[in-house]
């Protein structure tokens, strides 16, 4: 079919035009390599010239590895070249050096141009810079690594406080009872303990820098303070006990393992518990959930409870609505003095 040469050169006009005008870079090169061993460039459009800083007249008649450099991926160049030698479309994405030796990185679509006859006459070359996009996808990939890696190492936190909790609490129950003659060799244990409760909290420190200011108890007063109704709150039974076991010595404890059995035990007694230890994370209901479930039981209730955490204090640690209630919060493992004082502190308050 013969095309009117004026429309011919109409469509070729457009075509040039609208080349022009696009924002991704333009190049056409020759289908056959030449005797340099090469396809040389036979147009770019402005893009192009934007985008690599080489103007038209130093890209025409040169090769198009004028934009690589030495930290191109030379496998995927091999890609572009097979493809190339088997006539197909290919896109890729690959580091471009500019005029200025400055890098970009782009997204390249290399295509085909054939004849009636099925003859390679030209390539067409797609250039889009896809710098920004890279960068934000880095920032992407690296703030999931950081969020993984936060969570990994809270939970290991967790997970290690807990028993390093039952661990203490119980050297520190077991060490007045011990013969003198035992003595020296039980406080190295609890050093050793003490220690490996130090290197969690660094660790713990890494993904917490902001830890919850903790709401320090009152000074106890000189006198004994009366024995209070204590609930202790703890998914891990190993935990719930060795706490139960300093507490009782001091005060009236009742233990359970879930805050449903917490919410039921605190629904039930006539006489409102003193104070109610509650571990900050347990299965089934969250933090904010359950302050607000026993809240709703009257009597204040809520402001007694003083919140256990082997994890994050901080901002990663609990909601934000939490982090501004005025409870406290104390880190496990804990140390016999702070919670009977954080105990007395709520009696205290409780009688204000």
């Amino acid at each position: 079919m013969t095309v009117d040469p004026r429309i011919a050169n109409a469509a070729e006009s457009l075509l040039a035009l609208i080349a022009e005008n696009l924002h991704d870079a333009v190049l056409i090169t020759e289908g056959e390599a030449g005797p340099s061993g090469s396809r040389l460039i036979l147009y770019v459009n402005r893009a192009s010239t934007a985008m690599t800083g080489f103007s038209e007249q130093e890209a025409l008649a040169r090769a198009p590895d004028l934009t690589i450099g030495p930290l191109t991926d030379r496998a995927t160049l091999a890609q572009i070249q097979a493809a190339r030698a088997a006539r197909v479309p290919i896109r890729v994405e690959l580091l471009k050096y500019r005029k200025d030796g400055s890098t970009f990185w782009a997204e390249l679509d290399v295509l085909p141009v054939l004849n009636d006859g099925g003859r390679c006459t030209h390539f067409i070359g797609g250039l889009r810079d896809t710098t920004e996009r890279r960068l934000a996808n880095e920032a992407l990939a690296r703030a999931a690594r950081a969020a993984e890696m936060t969570n990994l190492v809270s939970g290991l936190a967790h997970e290690l406080n807990n028993p390093l909790a039952a661990l203490l609490t119980n050297l520190e129950w077991m060490a007045r009872r011990i013969p003198t003659e035992d003595a020296r060799v039980f406080g190295e244990a609890q050093e050793a303990a003490t220690r490996i409760a130090s290197i969690v909290r660094q660790l713990r420190s890494l993904v917490d820098p902001e830890p919850r200011e903790e709401r320090s108890p009152s000074p106890p007063k000189t006198e004994a303070p009366a024995r209070a109704r204590v609930l202790i709150v703890d998914d891990d039974e190993l935990v719930l006990r060795s706490i139960g076991r300093v507490v009782a010595k001091h005060h009236d404890v009742t233990m359970v393992q879930s805050a449903a059995l917490a919410l039921v035990a605190m629904s039930e007694q006539a006489t409102p518990f003193d104070a109610v230890l509650c571990d900050l994370t347990m299965p089934g209901i969250d933090d904010l959930a359950f302050y607000e479930r026993v809240r709703s039981l009257g009597s204040k209730l809520e402001s007694r409870i003083i919140f256990m955490t082997g994890g994050p204090t901080g901002a990663l640690g609990q909601s934000a609505p939490l982090a501004e209630l005025p409870n406290q919060c104390i880190e496990k493992p804990l140390d016999t003095p702070s919670l009977l004082a954080a105990i007395e502190a709520v009696q205290r308050d409780a009688r204000a």
